[in-house]
């Protein structure tokens, strides 16, 4: 998670978009658990099954 802007991610060297989607993934569950919201990605995921 950037630490500029906490809606933007970018995967470190050695990163891949797994990485990545795992992260997303992570972070939904988290803000759902403590907030009761559930965030939806603004994005087109290409290449993955229905995710996330």
């Amino acid at each position: 998670v950037s630490p500029k802007h906490a809606n933007f991610f970018q995967a470190d060297e050695g990163g891949s978009a797994d990485d990545v989607v795992a992260l997303i993934e992570e972070v939904q569950q988290l803000v759902e658990e403590r907030m009761g919201v559930r965030l939806e990605p603004e994005l087109r995921l290409v290449g993955f099954e229905s995710r996330p």
